[in-house]
């Protein structure tokens, strides 16, 4: 899963500079830069990005780390937030 990328708000807010077949058409690039970050991944409906293939993820909120995207079986959860694997918190 190293090839897995997360996107934050920087990587976004170049996607609609220059992918512009990428963000969403009712957003300026002026919107994408007061959106946090959570709102971007569900307006661009995607979390992350594979580097080798250029593809883009969305994480499954409780199967998928929000880290590492890796696939977490119920007792792989952190105590301390359900979305992440223990070993990326």
């Amino acid at each position: 899963m190293k090839d897995i990328k997360k996107l934050e708000k920087e990587d976004f807010i170049n996607l609609t500079k220059n992918d512009s077949y990428l963000s969403p058409e009712d957003l300026s690039l002026e919107e994408v830069k007061k959106l946090k970050l959570n709102d971007l991944r569900k307006v661009f409906n995607f979390t992350h990005v594979d580097t080798k293939t250029n593809t883009y993820h969305k994480v499954i909120e409780g199967v998928n780390c929000m880290d590492c995207f890796a696939e977490m079986k119920n007792d792989e959860h952190s105590s301390i937030n359900k979305n992440y694997c223990r070993e990326c918190l």
